[in-house]
């Protein structure tokens, strides 16, 4: 089986699904790129329309729309993660996958 390295460049966004008893959704802009690690911000999100359910609804990434602040990445300087070996993804914290984004709606859920 050949599999091929995922492109990442400038601008690729990768997305970040977490939770217990809600699904929170966080996504990343690449802002620099090393041969093993990526830099990104975290990027806002919007939500899909016709999709709003139960205190939930799909969001997309809103590309170039940094965020202010962030707990998962310096939003000034940016942040430096090391990729996988498939180049797909890293983990934030240790324990928190962030995957290449695929570009269709990703499922989120809160309580009020």
């Amino acid at each position: 089986m050949n599999e091929t390295t995922p492109t990442i460049e400038l601008g690729s966004i990768f997305s970040m699904s977490w939770g217990y008893d809600q699904t929170n959704v966080n996504f990343f802009q690449v802002v620099g790129i090393t041969p093993a690690s990526v830099k990104v911000k975290e990027i806002e999100s919007k939500g899909v329309e016709g999709t709003s359910g139960f205190m939930c609804q799909n969001v997309v990434a809103v590309k170039d729309s940094f965020l202010k602040n962030s707990q998962w990445a310096d939003q000034e300087k940016g942040k430096l993660f090391r990729l996988n070996k498939q180049r797909n993804g890293f983990l934030v914290k240790g324990c928190y996958y962030a995957g290449l984004w695929n570009g269709k709606p990703t499922y989120c859920s809160w309580y009020a």
